[in-house]
């Protein structure tokens, strides 16, 4: 099939097949205005920090707390800032946020506050432990001893290994793009969880104030990475448009890999990843010229693995559709020398509409927390610059284990025999109508996985927990008539009977009048474990009913339908292709 993002975080078979405009996201996060490049020598400021990383190869970022920043790639730096107080955060060549510069310890802290004026002198850069701290002593008078991060032996809580995925014992930290909520020394619009609670801000549920706040800081975009020369940012009219990365993977049985299925292995799943996985940017804002700024990252720098989508649709060989079209990015669409794909320009727009769709073709230790691209919009010699950390990727898709039919007839799918497993397009998997006129079928899947994050003790993949589920059912002929409205493909709510204390079944008011169903996951992330698993009935007969279609589900009968998981808290989604078919 050929798939599409639509506006809706919430994608079924019935949404997939039309082309929709994404609508402007929400968030506090606020785009940054770089001023243009100079051949001239810069400007003279006292608002100045100067030091000497130990290495190369490493930007250098002053976030300040009110979130205006400032980056310099020089490793002798005399970095011009836009505030007074400012942190020290560094992100190294190949894209990946490494951590905060310390300054001194206080009182059993880190202290990470730097007034403008600072001569911090040699920087140790230890990549091991993923952060900095200056050599010598630094002049109390240059430091801010009030800004200060939670340490173990000395290492910052929040650091370039996990990306700031960390348990902290503080939650009360200011919001704001410059502050640090959880005090572990990430400022929020580098942190990947930005609550402390160890939840990827994607995956942020909104239960508490606290998740709450991590849905406004999503989008981070004062992280100023991978600049080739010094620059000075500062935030924008919080009223211009917004962007961000989503992740998408949509498979049928006969190609689908889980981590909790027995025998399959990380280099199966990586495959199976390279093959399927589709990223797209939402919201690609206007200018003269609009660039892409990947920052080393091995799938969409030039020499690198991605591919730009071309024809506004992604389909793979675990798609039931014709291939989509690709170039390789950057190379297809660079100018000006610099290396940078281009979005919008002199050479025409790469888009499909104001999404930009790239197929990575990366392996899951090639893609994922902490990486981090930049977009360049450039309006009449300003230039704006949008940092863009992907928060996470989906690596897997939820897979069906099994499921009972009206009449009590249990199948076990067989994913070790992909081609030949129930399920497929070729060999639906039979279900039998029950006394009562209904077919109904108790379904128990697999939650989908991504990438644990090494540095924060994660194992290679990690179940995701927190997601929101539907199953949706394809039109088919007089049976389940084409929509006519803007309702959600996804079963009722009243479709559904739930017995799983992990899952609540939550409605969600169409403009038909018949309720949604969402299967919202209460459970956290954890380890993969064939154990961890979901189930619910869905009566499918209500579920067509409700559609206006057929009471009537006749023998031979075949029944299209998807399981989409989909976060809370970003437009991220992952689906599988199911087909049944009424027998006698």
């Amino acid at each position: 099939m050929r798939r599409h993002q639509i506006s809706e975080p919430r994608i079924s078979l019935l949404t997939r097949h039309a082309r929709f405009s994404v609508l402007a996201l929400v968030a506090i996060a606020l785009p940054l205005v770089l001023a243009a490049p100079s051949t001239s020598a810069p400007a003279k400021s006292k608002l100045t920090v100067s030091g000497k990383l130990d290495r190369a190869g490493y930007t250098v970022l002053a976030v300040g707390y009110g979130g205006k920043v400032t980056s310099t790639s020089k490793r002798s730096f005399k970095l011009r800032l836009a505030e007074k107080r400012v942190t020290l955060q560094l992100v190294n060549s190949r894209g990946k946020y490494a951590g905060p510069i310390v300054v001194g310890y206080a009182k059993g802290k880190a202290i990470v506050g730097v007034r403008a004026g600072a001569r911090l002198g040699t920087i140790k850069v230890l990549p091991s432990k993923g952060y900095a701290r200056v050599a010598k002593k630094v002049r109390s008078k240059w430091l801010d001893a009030k800004r200060t991060a939670l340490v173990r032996k000395q290492v910052p809580l929040g650091n370039g290994r996990n990306f700031g995925f960390v348990k902290s014992s503080r939650h009360n930290g200011p919001s704001g793009a410059g502050n640090d909520t959880d005090y572990d020394g990430v400022p929020n619009v580098l942190d990947s969880a930005t609550t402390g609670y160890r939840v990827l801000n994607a995956l942020s549920t909104g239960k508490s104030s606290s998740a709450s706040s991590a849905r406004s800081l999503f989008t981070p975009l004062a992280d100023v990475f991978g600049l080739s020369a010094e620059s000075t940012v500062a935030f924008n009219n919080p009223s211009e448009p917004t962007s961000r990365w989503m992740s998408q993977i949509f498979l049928n049985i006969q190609h689908t890999l889980n981590a909790d299925a027995a025998g399959v292995t990380r280099e199966q799943i990586d495959e199976t990843l390279v093959a399927n996985l589709n990223l797209k940017l939402l919201d690609v804002p206007t200018g003269d010229t609009v660039k892409l700024d990947c920052n080393g990252l091995s799938y969409c720098t030039l020499g690198g693995t991605g591919r730009m989508v071309t024809n506004g649709v992604f389909s793979s060989p675990g798609s039931d559709g014709p291939p989509s079209e690709s170039e390789p990015w950057p190379s297809c669409c660079s100018s000006g020398g610099d290396g940078f794909g281009v979005l919008r320009g002199t050479n025409g727009a790469h888009l499909d509409g104001t999404e930009f769709s790239l197929d990575p073709h990366a392996v899951s230790t090639k893609i994922g927390t902490g990486d981090t691209m930049t977009v360049l919009i450039t309006k009449g010699g300003t230039t704006t610059l949008l940092p863009l950390p992907l928060n996470f990727v989906f690596n897997t898709v939820p897979a069906l284990k099994s499921y009972t039919d009206s009449n009590g007839n249990a199948v076990t799918i067989d994913y070790s025999d992909p081609a030949g497993a129930y399920g497929t397009q070729s060999n639906p998997a039979p279900v039998t109508v029950g006394a009562d006129g209904h077919l109904k079928v108790q379904l128990t899947w697999w939650r989908p996985q991504r990438t644990g994050i090494a540095g924060a003790g994660e194992p290679d993949f990690m179940d995701i927990g927190g997601l929101v589920y539907e199953f949706g059912m394809q039109p088919q002929g007089t049976l389940i008539p084409a929509r006519t409205n803007n309702d959600s493909g996804s079963c009722s709510a009243a479709s559904y009977t739930n017995s799983d204390s992990n899952l609540t079944v939550v409605p969600q008011q169409q403009s038909s009048g018949i309720e949604s169903g969402e299967l919202t996951d209460g459970s956290a992330d954890r380890a993969t474990d064939s154990a961890n698993t979901l189930s619910v009935t869905l009566d499918i007969t209500k579920c067509v009913v409700d559609k206006n279609g057929s009471a009537n589900i006749p023998v031979g009968t075949e029944i299209s339908m998807d399981l989409s998981a989909n976060t809370q808290n970003s437009n991220d989604h992952a689906n599988q292709d199911l087909n049944f078919k009424v027998v006698s």
